[in-house]
């Protein structure tokens, strides 16, 4: 499945945002 991949990009977006 390619969904790692959508998801490590979200999880970074949500990383950046929350600093």
């Amino acid at each position: 499945m390619h969904v790692t991949l959508p998801l490590k990009l979200a999880y970074a977006l949500f990383s950046t945002s929350g600093q």
